[in-house]
């Protein structure tokens, strides 16, 4: 099977106003093995010291989301193996979590044209390339993926999802 993707830089209008102010609407897809601290594949199962660190650098992200648009919405999605590392309980602001595995859409599920901004944190080195805990999807799996001939990581397969429905980085 032969897709044809496009990447596409799209500017896209607030269409969410409250208040004569603008509410964005934002997804974050978050992974785990390039988040600030994580050095090894131990670290990154099920290890509540990590998912803390990784839910605080979550949250100094929103701290500043909100800080520049106090009405915003965001939507989290808990990417990394299983989709329960972050502590959703203690994330700030007015977010929602898709978290739990398998889904149809892994890493972006749930994202669609509704959205105003896409968001990668924590994202890592492709598999074979210099990095700490490089790999694509599955290090057991998968050691390559390429699409239309070109090698491509979870950053930019989940960004030309993004760019499908026109929903910028």
């Amino acid at each position: 099977i032969r897709f044809t993707l496009h990447m596409l830089l799209i500017l896209k209008t607030d269409k969410n106003f409250q208040g004569g102010r603008m509410s964005k609407r934002i997804y974050i897809s978050i992974d785990y093995e390039g988040m600030a601290g994580i050095t090894n594949w131990p670290e990154t199962i099920r290890n509540d010291r990590y998912n803390h660190l990784v839910t605080k650098q979550i949250n100094a992200f929103l701290t500043g989301f909100f800080k520049a648009h106090p009405s915003g919405e965001v939507v989290i999605s808990d990417s990394h193996m299983n989709g329960d590392n972050i502590f959703w309980e203690d994330l700030i602001g007015n977010c929602r979590v898709v978290k739990g595995y398998p889904r149809n859409y892994y890493m972006v599920e749930g994202l669609n044209s509704d959205y105003d901004g896409f968001v990668l944190l924590g994202y890592h080195a492709p598999v074979g390339r210099l990095g700490l805990i490089d790999h694509t999807y599955s290090s057991s799996a998968f050691y390559k993926i390429e699409i239309n001939g070109k090698e491509m990581d979870e950053a930019a397969i989940n960004t030309l999802m993004a760019s499908y429905y026109q929903v910028t980085l």
